[in-house]
């Protein structure tokens, strides 16, 4: 009976570790700041978003990186499996001009996208968020966030990164902008 119970013991400490490998990649990052967020367009992204947000840290409260690196604003995925990925940015314009609102440049387009680098040569695009608002002329600031979430099929070895349309209308606040992934296997 002691046999018995021995082995049921090591055969459960052996699935937790098992398991525990492999539940631990789970990534929830934040902005940092925003001068390097690329002013020069990138060329090999979509025409309406081709700036990378580059500075992603996990140094505010609620940010963790576990089992999973970020490095030059590219998550590198360490195991093939699907992960749920999400991204918010929030976009922040100063106050807009009497002359801005009667020209009809009121309205700003803002975008945010979740690319996939992989072997190719071209990044593969996976989350395109979009939103156009107009704003009145009085308004203090122009405020709007995207957020996006989806579950994808990524192999070892993939790298996901955020870009945008407007980088110098990323407001630049840990509780606000932020992007992350876990590992969704069954």
């Amino acid at each position: 009976f002691i046999f018995g119970t021995q082995i049921k013991i090591f055969l459960i400490k052996s699935e937790i570790q098992k398991c525990s490998k492999d539940i631990g990649k789970i990534v929830h990052v934040t902005i940092l700041f925003l001068c390097t967020t690329s002013l020069t367009p990138q060329t090999d992204l979509h025409q309406s978003c081709r700036h990378p947000v580059r500075s992603w840290g996990n140094q505010s409260f609620g940010s963790h990186l576990h089992n999973m690196t970020v490095s030059n604003g590219r998550l590198r995925i360490p195991r093939a499996g699907r992960y749920y990925l999400y991204a918010q940015v929030y976009f922040r314009y100063l106050t807009l001009s009497i002359d801005d609102y009667h020209s009809g440049s009121d309205s700003h387009q803002v975008v945010q996208c979740v690319y996939k680098k992989t072997a190719y040569a071209r990044p593969i695009q996976l989350l395109k968020g979009v939103g156009t608002k107009c704003w009145a002329p009085d308004s203090e600031n122009a405020l709007h966030s995207i957020y996006q979430g989806g579950l994808f099929e990524l192999r070892a070895g993939d790298e996901i990164f955020i870009s945008v349309s407007s980088p110098t209308a990323v407001y630049a606040e840990d509780s606000s902008s932020y992007f992350g992934a876990f590992l969704f296997d069954l």
